[in-house]
């Protein structure tokens, strides 16, 4: 009787062991982010573009639920999360071979988006996981045009314009069960499918603005259950 209640005690420990990373949890985020904006500029005299690179700092928040599928220590999930970011680029703009016209400080305010987990439990406490999401990053476009601009009519003015993007973002982390209730990890995520888009099209002056965004997160999250 002593060896049927043993043996069956830990089958129920390795039971709850194995859905260790099942169930709902809410988090933060915080980590580097490294972006690279390509510009485009074109008024009367011609056309001109330039690539800036930005470091800085990323930080949000998440919730989300995972679930094993049978026994088989792969896991699928669900997560929606937000977050801010400080990689400000500052580009100069104009036409090429002709003077500069002015600058862009290029701010991304924030992002929003819902991702597809899958990963593989490498063992009782570590997972594997890739990740596809949806996101929608908004950034401002700060135009300072110079008082000797040779345009004319937005020299000395300061023009800003918000665009929103949506895009799909893809990643890849790793997750571990420090205790029962606690998962921290680490997580790297890619946004370089944005896409071009349009920013001013004034007096005679249109740009263009193309960004690419590298983040490598800490993650800590509050697993309920």
């Amino acid at each position: 009787m002593r060896y049927l209640l043993t043996t069956w005690g830990l089958s129920v420990a390795i039971i709850n062991t194995v859905h260790a990373f099942g169930g709902a949890y809410v988090g933060a985020d915080l980590g580097l982010g490294y972006a690279s904006t390509q510009h485009k500029y074109a008024d009367l005299q011609g056309k001109g573009k330039a690539t800036q690179t930005a470091y800085g700092a990323v930080y949000g928040a998440h919730a989300g639920y995972l679930y094993e599928i049978g026994t088989s220590k792969t896991i699928v999930g669900g997560e929606l999360y937000g977050n801010l970011g400080s990689m400000n680029p500052s580009i100069k703009v104009g036409a090429d071979n002709y003077p500069v016209q002015g600058d862009v400080k290029i701010k991304r305010s924030n992002s929003v988006g819902a991702a597809l987990i899958v990963g593989k439990m490498l063992n009782i406490k570590t997972l594997l996981y890739g990740r596809v999401a949806y996101e929608r990053a908004t950034y401002q476009h700060e135009y300072k045009f110079r008082a000797s601009n040779t345009v004319g009519q937005q020299a000395g003015k300061t023009l800003k314009k918000n665009i929103a993007f949506t895009a799909p973002i893809i990643g890849a982390g790793i997750a571990y069960k420090a205790a029962r209730m606690i998962m921290v990890g680490g997580e790297y995520q890619f946004a370089g499918m944005y896409g071009k888009k349009k920013v001013l099209s004034v007096s005679n002056i249109q740009t263009e603005t193309d960004p690419v965004e590298h983040r490598i997160l800490l993650k800590v999250s509050f697993v309920f259950g």
